[in-house]
């Protein structure tokens, strides 16, 4: 396993980890009281400094495992990285898309934050997923 498919697959886990949780506790916290008392706000500043963290975390261990790799990046992986992206770029459209629909009916604002946020997220996963599975095809 290459370099940039153990960083791919551990980013993939990074993101899957923090995200469930925080839309874990923002869609708790709208089933228990009015979207407009929500603290999503706040929220997101501790989920990016956690998402940053476990990044770093992440790739040092994967270098550290594997020194002589770490730089390693060959014509294959540029190509599953281009393709992954290009699968991810179609869910992160979609998803501005929806977000823009809901701005244009007037929606609120934490509505139009969490399906942007959603699609940012799940743009990155389709990618992530994607190219992790070119990976275990062979390409």
């Amino acid at each position: 396993m290459s370099f940039k498919e153990k960083s791919t697959l551990a980013m993939t886990g990074i993101l899957v980890l923090v995200f469930a949780g925080y839309f874990s506790i923002v869609v708790g916290e709208v089933a228990q009281s009015p979207v407009r008392d929500v603290a999503w706000v706040g929220l997101m500043v501790p989920v990016v400094v956690a998402l940053v963290v476990l990044a770093a975390i992440a790739h040092a261990l994967i270098a550290i495992s594997a020194p002589s790799q770490a730089s390693a990046e060959d014509e294959r992986d540029r190509l599953l990285e281009r393709r992954g992206a290009h699968v991810g770029g179609y869910v992160l459209a979609t998803g501005t898309i929806v977000g823009l629909g809901l701005a244009m009916v007037d929606a609120p604002t934490f509505w139009i934050a969490q399906a942007l946020l959603a699609s940012l997220v799940l743009g990155e996963l389709a990618s992530s997923v994607t190219a992790l599975a070119l990976y275990r095809r062979g390409i």
